[in-house]
């Protein structure tokens, strides 16, 4: 599966709500999310197990070009899992980090908009626009116009994931 996404550090999170409800914007949930990132060989690729109360783990594997922080193109696969699968990862990968955040999910037309208070990090705003029902064209151009919308500044978007940032803090 493919989208198109932006990161930033998120400056007025009560601006940025205000304009997503000004285009009814969905707000379908809100909850603490823990990742444990797993070390992989690839460069600009990515394992992770989500976690959230009351739903099942997830299992996370994304590759996304670091040396552009976009909107650029990520390419990502998705597993539910039970929570075994936690020690069968621990049995054979090492872990290299730990995230956890609250996670303010919204939606608009084809994009998913993430408001997160990341623990040691602080607030960020992603963007992800799908390209399951759109083309990557017209898939960069909403996340262009929600970038405009919600009054983003390109020259702040970040290309490294929450582990990455937590990684380099250590």
């Amino acid at each position: 599966m493919k989208n198109i996404e932006i990161k930033s550090p998120l400056l007025d999170k009560e601006e940025i709500i205000k304009r997503l409800k000004s285009v009814n914007a969905s707000n379908p949930w809100n909850r603490i999310q823990t990742d444990i990132f797993y070390e992989v060989p690839e460069k600009d690729s990515w394992l992770k197990l989500r976690s959230e109360a009351s739903q099942s783990d997830c299992l996370v594997s994304y590759r996304r070009a670091s040396s552009n922080s976009g909107p650029r193109e990520s390419e990502y696969y998705l597993c539910n899992v039970d929570g075994n699968i936690k020690n069968v990862l621990k049995h054979v990968l090492k872990e290299i980090v730990i995230v956890s955040k609250f996670r303010s999910y919204w939606h608009y037309k084809n994009t998913r908009i993430h408001l997160d208070t990341v623990d040691n990090l602080g607030n960020f705003i992603e963007l992800e626009t799908l390209t399951s029902q759109i083309s990557i064209e017209e898939a960069l151009k909403e996340n262009k116009e929600i970038i405009e919308l919600l009054g983003l500044d390109p020259n702040k978007f970040i290309s490294i994931p929450y582990a990455g940032l937590l990684i380099g803090k250590k």
